[in-house]
């Protein structure tokens, strides 16, 4: 049996305040993604078998994992995927770091690589066409703890994402 994971961070309990502020203007425009997946993606990993997560689980666990920051600025409408996100750049070496490793990993392990440069950002609303000017935003800077380990569960009541496994930020 395959899980379909991801590698990335969530949001602390201050920061989704703001986040759920954000998702309720938004809300006329398409779905507001559940507060309780917000999220930050650092490495789509796809489908993987046990076999495969264990060797990504084992692989991670030699990385230095430094902790870094990030600024969310700007709010975003991606076509191709019709989402509304709040994204940023990665400046912040050690994140950029990060997400190298974590590619270096997953292609190391025999799965695609990212089809584009990274960028940080964190979806807010999905099915969305256009995006309205909101008067003011204020950015968001996330200084992690901790590296996650996502499994995205499919049910009836829809996606939601599982942490199986967490690694500390140092």
């Amino acid at each position: 049996m395959t899980k379909r994971l991801f590698l990335g961070i969530s949001p602390d309990s201050d920061q989704i305040v703001p986040l759920a502020t954000l998702q309720q203007q938004l809300a006329p425009i398409g779905r507001p993604a559940r507060l309780a997946n917000l999220h930050m993606t650092l490495f789509y990993l796809g489908q993987c078998n046990r076999d495969l997560c264990h060797a990504i689980i084992m692989a991670i666990d030699q990385l230095p994992l430094a902790q870094f920051t990030v600024s969310l600025t700007t709010l975003e409408l991606w076509q191709k995927p019709k989402i509304i996100c709040f994204a940023g750049i990665a400046q912040d070496s050690a994140l950029c770091q990060l997400v190298y490793d974590l590619e270096t990993i997953a292609v190391s392990l025999g799965l695609d690589p990212a089809p584009h440069q990274y960028r940080p950002h964190i979806t807010l609303i999905r099915k969305a066409k256009i995006l309205p000017c909101l008067a003011s935003i204020n950015a968001l800077t996330l200084k992690p703890q901790q590296l996650h380990l996502y499994h995205s569960v499919s049910s009836p009541m829809g996606v939601r994402y599982q942490i199986i496994n967490s690694w500390p930020l140092r």
